[in-house]
This record gives C-alpha cells, structure tokens and sequence, in this order.
C-alpha cells in the first residue's frame, strides 16, 4: 500500500512536473518571441538614437555658424553705429550752422518784404496805367475794324463797277464793230 501511494504521489509528481516543463518551455518560447521583438525594437532604437546624434551634431555645426555670423554681425552693428554716431555729430554741427544761416535770412527777408510792399504799391500803379491804355487799345482796336469793315464795303463796291464797266465796255465794242 505503501509503495502504491509512493507511486501514486511519484507519478503525479511526475505529471506535475511535465506540466511545469510544458509551461516552462512555453514561456521559454514566448519569451524567445518577446525578446527578438525587443531585440529588433532596440536596434531600431540605435538606428533612431544615431540619427539624433547625428543631428544633434549638425545641429551644433549650424550653431556655430549661426554664432560666428552673429558675431560678424555683432561687429558690424558696432561698426554702425559709431559711424552713426559720427553722422549725428556732424548733423547736429550742420543744424547749428542752419539755424544760425535761418535768423540771418529771416532778418533779410523781413527787409526784402519791406521793399516788395513798397515795390507792391508801384506795381498797382502801373497796372491802374495798363489798364487805361488797354481800354485805349481796345477802342482804337474797335475804331480800326469798323475803318477795315467800310473798307472792305468799299472795295466789294469797287469791283462790282468795276465787272459792269468792263460788261459794258465789251458790248459797246460789240456794238460799235456793227455799226
């Protein structure tokens, strides 16, 4: 009896420990699965991580550039702006020269408008005086077409005496060759 029970728990140790293989060698196997799919994650993962530290180091590349160039700009608006500075020093020098030359021809052109009011009175005087003899013109103007006009009437006159002379002329030689 002994023995059969010893058996018994054998076997079924026996069959409990082929059931612990079985799920042993599956776990195996799907570990093996797991860990070719992580195994291909990570090499992909270093493919990913090599392409940003490639640009990282492009990057950086482009970065000192970027900073040298800001540095040559750096220089170059330092450069301006003393030459600026120069400008305004000079600007303010011309501004002071200006306004010194501004009062000098404000006096002056008070002086010129004192003359041009003096000057301004002659002129309306004489053109008071054009406008007299332009009246003068007008009716001499006026007086010569009427003289042109009768004229004219005269002479239109003139020639049509003229036609009936010679008319009259001609039939009187016609006249006279018959007789």
């Amino acid at each position: 009896q002994l023995l059969i029970a010893k058996e018994k728990s054998h076997h079924a140790s026996m069959s409990n420990l082929l059931g612990e293989k079985r799920d042993v060698e599956a776990n195996e196997s799907r570990l093996k699965v797991e860990s070719e799919k992580l195994e291909e994650q990570l090499e992909q993962q270093g493919a990913t991580i090599e392409k940003l530290q490639n640009q990282l180091l492009t990057r950086g590349k482009i970065m000192e550039k970027l900073q040298t160039r800001l540095d040559a700009k750096d220089q170059l608006l330092i450069a301006k702006e003393k030459s600026h500075l120069t400008s305004m020093s000079k600007l303010l020098d011309e501004k002071r020269t200006v306004e010194a030359n501004e009062s000098r021809l404000k006096v002056e052109s008070e002086k010129l408008e004192e003359q041009l009011e003096q000057q301004g009175a002659t002129i309306e005087k004489l053109q008071i005086q054009l406008e007299k003899l332009q009246t003068r013109l007008d009716a001499k103007d006026q007086l010569l077409i009427a003289k042109e006009k009768s004229h004219l009437t005269s002479m239109s006159k003139l020639l049509d005496e003229k036609r009936t002379f010679e008319a009259n002329e001609s039939r009187l030689k016609v006249e006279s060759e018959k007789l």
